[in-house]
């Protein structure tokens, strides 16, 4: 066998991140292959051995995994030439307590033996490789899995695909977030200078060290912290702020300065799928690696916070604010420091400093005066800050006692609540010189919690003029937000707690402001698209005051819960499609419950658990998603109707969410019923209308109709543009889709030109790290690995890999699959020792991460064992895609494109081991079952056409190959090109069919050209330009110019060894091609060393049963016979006569050849009437080649039987 055919790189690449289940498609996907070859290779395989385990309909035979089991135990037996004795004192030796009957009961036994520890231990005692990822353990796995006796939980967890499934984090809202409120610390603090210090110096000098600053309201606990963290702040030590008023609010801030700090979303995506005790304790420890110097200050931490500083593990240190005196409650490594009040001077001197500076007279009065007003307010900072704001605004030379008593603030003594009694006093004050609206625009606020409210989103409620005052008294703060442009209100928290206890206003004043601020947000959300790119700020800024919102909604009015409800779900869709999906889970948690008085059955509660499943499916967990879903769907269909429109949007998910688990027969028939209703119901233009033709034209790629999926998508693409706009998610969405669609079509410059364009776009509207442009990069990666530009998406990929380990963390999904892209690009650069070394560390990481049954992991499985099929590692390549066989027919089912593609590789290494008729049995099958799924244009179906064609030729029929592969070579040059190297692939494969017929000038040409594509398209050093060569020295031989071609073979192995190593499989060949003519020079002794160097070699890296192996071993025993050794030739081929017709079977063309270099030894002996038997049982066996076939055109046999003829008849 001249020339392995190829496995289908591109095919592979193009199920890299997906799954696709086959539905009918077309009939005519073989109509190329000629009907008398089908009926042949079909009656053929239904002439099979009824005791040889063949496989079914379904790829395999009725026991399956569990007979390739069998099968590989068994070999493994054999092979090692240990007895059973033997192994059970080795299994002794090891601890094992079993005897002879139980291990041969091992081999024998139908069943799986269920002991792993056992099994493992008797693969590595005869001589076989167990480990994590071997191709044993994911056999005996997979037969375990058939037999019904699984070793343990198999767990299916994916991502969703495409742009919808990226998942971000904010870095530059959560830093935003986090950093010190710095224009909350007055320009002097007064009194609290040696406290400052003291802090200071305690957590600069101890690791770790925990501070409790504790007090009252109002007693200058922030502001000491402020002025702690001004001085502490460092760009390599930076202060956090977290608001930690509940344990809750500990772990989100926390979390904020995780992301902020730089942790990857891998990281915090696990610990937000974790309950809220535990994400604390993992964030703890997540923070001491992302913030190893600075401080975190909790601002208010109440008794539950308390208890999570003490069990804290560890980290930076950690300076907090607090009501809560209690010493013991911190933990013992915690300093509490109680801050007392300010003493009358540093009090005055705070009022003061908001009262501003008057005349000398007054000034000295002012003094003794703010004193006394100090000791009233028993030294309250916040008290007497807004004591002066207040008194700022008295007409000039009033006197501040006078003011005070004119404003009814006189009352307050050091034991009473002065914070308390200026919250009262300033509204009062507000309100006798203004509409007397203060203290409700200020509860209204107080609404939003201390969330920063934008002023504009309060101008039309004309309260400008309230707020002003409310601003400045100090009962409001006016702060800059991200757009300067654009500043903020902020109720401080202590004031806001105030206002929502304020008995001044009654229960249905309460819910009228809770109106108000309803409306307020959703004025402002009014006409939000939330893929709209410019309403994902007015979505991040709606967030926190919803979500503030919703926990502080007071009363039992439906319609407020209904509102908020509505509001809230718009802003979580939004979120998500923003790619912020944590948050909004949060979100969408938390209105569910606030809501649920609504009742399950409420239009708003059925959206927001509509939401809440699809964002369960986007984070991975499809098969809850979809059983929500489906419960959801029914409720909806009994309250508004199959066709509403909320309806349609959950039979959207439900469709999306089982297209996305691969089962696409149910997704295409949801998805067609699905159109037609929004089609009617919405409108041909509607965007929820184009939404589902836009996942339709995706899963009719993934059947295979991938020209009719890129025309639908390039329609869509159109119709979105138009309706939405180009800075818009699904116009994104569509023109990534149509992309991929492309590549998949064979339109491979296109498409990536489409991927290239793309990204210049996404990076400029979302930045170079977002993870909607990493996933961008890594496609037009993808799209230049399918155009065979290795150089230019490796370094791509390099490049990704790097931002991917940083935005991302190197477990997460997306990282991973740039490292497997990475692998194989080794693979394909023929470096295998490096490429299997790389696939299994990404195997066992995704193993770990993702577990066994992810397609990713499928996906490596896949690619190491055409790794190890490349290197000429049959019998373990065998196993490992006889487990993937089984694996993928139980996850994805029997009929799915990537099972299918798992039996093609399969019947592939099965050829390349010479087993043509169990190959053949298996294509016949694999035909018969795709016939009617696939595009005739599809790679799968390119691909069981090159093979077949392959079987054929190396079945002796040459016409027919020859005709096959003209007819696939105009099919593969029609729809991927000329330069496509899976074009180049067929060519060179006719090449081959065309030098064994003799036909050397057609040959040469192809070949010709061939080279001259290989070496423009990938260079000098690339595989399929070695090959190339290969193919060309092997038609110099042919020609009768052997010098030529040992010229050339000398050439090519020293370029193989620098390349692809001295092992490699193509540098093998291209030696033995050297061996070979170096017999044909007459250089016999020089053939005879090189030959057993190979064949020591070919064993070593082989093994003995190799086909190349073999082959080594008769070329040793041609230059024996050349060198007159005839009793060590005839020994030779004695043994290698057995052992052909053992691997390959007695009429391989392989094994023919042996029989007949064997007669010819005889014949050298005078052995003439063995000789004339044996070249008359050649004759017969090799009458079913054509008879162009080079075996049959050979001469030495024939010219042999004619002179015996006449030798014969003279003697007769």
């Amino acid at each position: 066998m001249d020339r392995f055919p190829r496995t289908s790189e591109a095919e592979r690449l193009a199920l890299l991140d997906r799954s696709s289940v086959g539905s009918p498609v077309v009939s005519e996907a073989y109509q190329r292959v000629p009907a008398d070859l089908v009926r042949r290779v079909r009656a053929a395989a239904d002439r099979r051995d009824p005791g040889f385990p063949w496989p079914d309909s379904g790829g395999r035979g009725p026991t399956g995994p569990v007979a390739d089991w069998g099968t590989a135990i068994g070999k493994l037996l054999v092979d090692s030439g240990r007895t059973g004795p033997w192994l059970v004192a080795r299994l002794h030796a090891l601890g094992f307590g079993v005897d002879l009957a139980a291990v041969q009961a091992l081999f024998r036994a139908p069943r799986v033996h269920p002991d792993e520890d056992l099994v493992a231990a008797v693969v590595n005692a005869l001589g076989g490789e167990w480990s994590a990822g071997s191709s044993f353990s994911a056999l005996y796995e997979a037969a375990r899995w058939a037999d019904g006796t699984p070793g343990g939980a198999r767990v299916l967890e994916r991502s969703a695909s495409g742009v919808s499934g990226a998942n971000a984090i904010d870095v530059s809202a959560y830093r935003m977030l986090h950093r010190p409120p710095a224009h909350r610390l007055p320009p002097r603090v007064h009194g609290r200078d040696r406290l400052i210090a003291s802090v200071r110096e305690r957590l600069v000098e101890s690791d770790g060290a925990v501070v409790v600053l504790t007090g009252p309201v109002g007693c200058g606990k922030s502001t000491i912290a402020l002025a702690v963290a001004r001085e502490l702040d460092r760009p390599d030590a930076p202060v956090w702020w977290v608001p930690a008023a509940s344990a809750e609010e500990l772990a989100d801030g926390l979390y904020g300065v995780a992301a902020a700090a730089g942790a990857t979303v891998g990281r915090l995506t696990d610990v937000r799928r974790l309950g809220r005790g535990e994400q604390t304790k993992r964030l703890w420890t997540l923070l001491a690696e992302v913030v190893p110097r600075g401080v975190l200050v909790l601002e208010d931490g109440d008794a539950a916070v308390a208890r999570a500083v003490a069990d804290a593990p560890g980290g930076p240190a950690l300076l907090v604010t607090s009501r809560t005196e209690d010493a013991d409650g911190w933990g013992p490594q915690s300093v509490v420091v109680p801050v007392e009040p300010l003493d009358a001077v540093d009090g005055g001197k705070v009022l003061l400093d908001h009262l501003g500076v008057r005349a000398a007279p007054q000034a000295e009065r002012d003094a003794c005066d703010a004193q006394e007003v100090a000791r009233r307010f028993a030294g309250s900072p916040l008290a007497l800050r807004n004591v002066g704001a207040l008194l700022a605004a008295m007409p000039a030379g009033t006197g501040i006692l006078d003011a005070l008593h004119s404003l009814a603030l006189d009352r307050a003594t050091p034991e009473g609540a002065p914070v308390e009694v200026v919250y009262d006093g300033s509204l009062s004050a507000i309100d006798r010189s203004g509409p007397g609206v203060a203290r409700e625009v200020l509860r209204m606020l107080a609404c939003f919690g201390d969330a920063p409210v934008p002023e504009s989103l309060l101008a039309p409620a004309g309260l400008a003029a309230t707020l002003e005052s409310l601003v400045r008294v100090a009962l409001v703060e006016r702060i800059a937000t991200g757009d300067s442009s654009r500043p903020s209100l902020k109720v401080p928290q202590a004031i806001a707690e105030l206002s929502r206890r304020d008995r001044r206003l009654d229960a249905a004043t309460v819910l009228r402001l809770q109106r108000s601020a309803i409306d307020l947000l959703r004025a402002a959300a009014d006409g939000l698209d939330p893929g709209a790119l410019r309403d994902w700020p007015r979505v991040r800024t709606l967030f926190p005051l919803v979500e503030e919102l919703i926990e502080s909604l007071r009363g039992d009015d439906r319609g407020q819960f209904a509102d908020i409800g509505e509001l809230a779900d718009r802003v979580a869709v939004g979120l998500v499609r923003s790619g912020d999906h944590l948050r909004s889970g949060d979100l969408l948690d938390r209105v569910l419950v606030r809501t649920a008085v609504l009742g399950a059955r409420h239009p708003v509660q059925l959206a927001l658990r509509r939401t809440r499943a699809w964002l369960t499916g986007l984070d991975g967990d499809l098969p809850a998603a979809e059983n929500i879903l489906r419960r959801l769907l029914r409720e909806q269909q009994d309250l508004l109707g199959r066709d509403h429109p909320d309806t349609l949007s959950t039979r959207d998910c439900l469709a999306w969410t089982i297209a996305e688990q691969g089962d696409l027969r149910r997704a295409t028939v949801r998805f067609a019923r699905l159109l037609e209703a929004c089609s009617a119901v919405l409108g041909a233009e509607h965007p929820d209308t184009l939404a589902v033709r836009h996942r339709m034209a995706w899963v009719t790629a993934l059947v295979g109709k991938r020209h009719l999926a890129a025309d639908d998508l390039a329609r869509v693409l159109d119709l979105r543009l138009a309706v939405c706009g180009p800075e818009h998610l699904d116009v994104i969405s569509t023109r990534y889709r149509l992309a991929w669609a492309l590549t998949l079509c064979g339109k491979l410059t296109e498409g990536e030109e489409h991927y290239r364009s793309l990204h210049a776009d996404v990076e400029r509207m979302l930045g170079r790290t977002h993870p909607i442009t990493l996933m961008v990069r890594w496609r037009q990666g993808w799209a230049l690995h399918w155009q065979a530009r290795l150089d230019e998406a490796e370094q791509l990929y390099q490049q990704l890999l790097v931002d991917q380990e940083k935005t991302l963390g190197v477990d997460h999904p997306r990282t991973l699959r740039t490292r497997h892209g990475l692998a194989c690009l080794l693979v394909h650069r023929g470096r295998l020792t490096d490429a299997e070394k790389a696939l299994r560390g990404v195997l066992a990481d995704r193993t770990r991460v993702l577990g066994p049954d992810h397609r990713n992991t499928l996906d490596s499985r896949s690619y190491l064992a055409d790794a190890l099929a490349r290197a000429g590692k049959y019998d373990e390549a065998e196993r490992a895609f006889q487990a993937l066989l089984a694996d993928r027919s139980r996850v994805l089912g029997k009929r799915h494109p990537v099972t299918f593609m798992m039996r093609l590789f399969l019947a592939q290494v099965h050829i390349r081991k010479g087993r043509l008729t169990e190959a053949e049995h298996e294509l016949a099958d694999l035909m018969s079952d795709t016939a009617g799924q696939l595009e005739p244009d599809s790679r799968l179906v390119f691909d069981i056409r090159h093979a077949v064609a392959v079987l054929t030729g190396l079945r002796g029929r040459l016409a027919a190959s020859e005709l096959l592969l003209r007819r696939l070579l105009a099919d593969r040059t029609a729809v991927l090109g000329e330069r496509h190297r899976e074009t180049v692939a067929t060519g060179e494969s006719l090449v081959w069919v065309l030098g064994s017929q003799g036909r050397l000038d057609e040959a040469e040409e192809t070949c010709r050209g061939l080279l001259e594509r290989c070496l423009s398209v990938h260079g000098p050093d690339h595989p399929d330009t070695l090959v190339a060569r290969y193919r060309q020295a092997w038609l110099r031989v042919l020609a009768g110019e052997p010098e030529r071609a040992h010229a050339e073979f000398g050439e090519l192995v020293a370029h193989m060894r620098r390349t692809l190593g001295p092992r490699h499989p193509h540098t093998l060949r291209a030696r033995s091609g050297r061996a070979w003519t170096l017999r044909l020079t007459g250089r016999i002794a020089e053939a005879v060393d090189e030959y057993r160097v190979l064949l020591r070699e070919h064993e070593q890296q082989l093994g003995p049963d190799a086909v190349m192996t073999l082959r080594i071993r008769d070329g040793l025993g041609l230059v024996l016979l050349d060198a007159g050794r005839l009793v060590e030739a005839e020994a030779l081929f004695t043994a290698l006569r057995a052992d052909a017709e053992r691997v390959l079977s007695e009429g391989h063309r392989d094994t023919l050849a042996v029989r007949e270099h064997l007669a010819r030894v005889w014949a050298r002996q005078g052995r003439l009437d063995e000789a004339y038997a044996e070249f008359e049982r050649l004759a017969a066996g090799r009458s079913v080649f054509d008879p162009s076939h080079f075996d049959r055109r050979r001469s030495v046999h024939v010219e042999f039987l004619e002179r015996s003829r006449r030798l014969r008849a003279e003697q007769t």
